[in-house]
Order: C-alpha cells, then sequence, then structure tokens
C-alpha cells in the first residue's frame, strides 16, 4: 500500500508520537475482520486517516452495524469512510427512523437512494428535511422510543 507519509501526517500528527502497534491492528481489523480490500482500505485511510488511531470496538461495532444490519457493501463503506469516524448513535437512530418511514434505501442503482454520506454528515434538522422527509419534531418523538 503506498500511501504518502504527509496525507497522514497533516490531518493526525499524533500518528508520529505514538506507537504503531494500534495502528498496525486497525489495519489488520479493517483487512481481516471487516474485509476490505488494499485499495478500498488506501481510500478510507487517506480521506479519514483518525480510523488508524480510533478505538477498535467502536470502529468494528459501526463496520458491522453499516455493513451487517444496513447492507452496504464494502464498496460504498469505502466511498463514503466519514461513516466509520460517526457516532454509532447517530447511525442506528437515523437507520432505524428511514426504517420506520420506508425510506431505509441504500442502493445507488434502486430509486430513492440515501447516501451514507448524508445519512452521517448532516445535522440533524438538514437531516430530517433532505433525507427523511419529515420534521425535526418527528425525528425528536422517534428518538424517545428508541
Amino acid at each position: 500500500m503506498f500511501i504518502q507519509t504527509r496525507d497522514f501526517v497533516v490531518p493526525l500528527p499524533r500518528l508520529l508520537c505514538g506507537s504503531l502497534e494500534p495502528v498496525k491492528e486497525n489495519l489488520k481489523i479493517c483487512k481481516l475482520e471487516m474485509g476490505f480490500r488494499e485499495n478500498e482500505l488506501q481510500h478510507i485511510v487517506t480521506v479519514i486517516p483518525k480510523v488508524l488511531k480510533a478505538n477498535k470496538r467502536k470502529l468494528t461495532q459501526i463496520f458491522h452495524y453499516i455493513h451487517n444490519t444496513m447492507n452496504i457493501p464494502h464498496d460504498l463503506t469505502a466511498k463514503f469512510p466519514q461513516a466509520l469516524n460517526a457516532k454509532y448513535l447517530r447511525i442506528k437512530e437515523r437507520h432505524l427512523f428511514l426504517q420506520y418511514l420506508d425510506k431505509a434505501q441504500y442502493n445507488p442503482a434502486k430509486p430513492n437512494y440515501i447516501s451514507l454520506d448524508k445519512l452521517v454528515s448532516l445535522p440533524d434538522e438538514a437531516f430530517c428535511n433532505e433525507v427523511a422527509v419529515a420534521t425535526p419534531k418527528d425525528f425528536e418523538l422517534f428518538q424517545k422510543t428508541v
């Protein structure tokens, strides 16, 4: 895997100071446990270098939810790696809300596709208006039931 050192050092200077064991461990988890290919992994760590120092349990929990519960394939997760850096509860609540509204459709080849990027990165109000097409109050009430 060929990646420029500056691609990591600029956004995450702590990488230079700490042990490389957690980095190696996370790379191993991403390849062996999560099943990302070399090129996918290279894209992920180039876009979101924090994945290299992320908490292993949190990283695998988020990946397994996205991959196994939401049925989002590796290539889409690699395309929007910011999801691996998002809060688990945010992903879960938003997915369940979309499921409740019967709008949880993450396949870009089908109509009404919802991008993983929009799911995790938009503020709640924009998520409700643009993605869920519901009011923030509806989402708030739903969150109390989860």
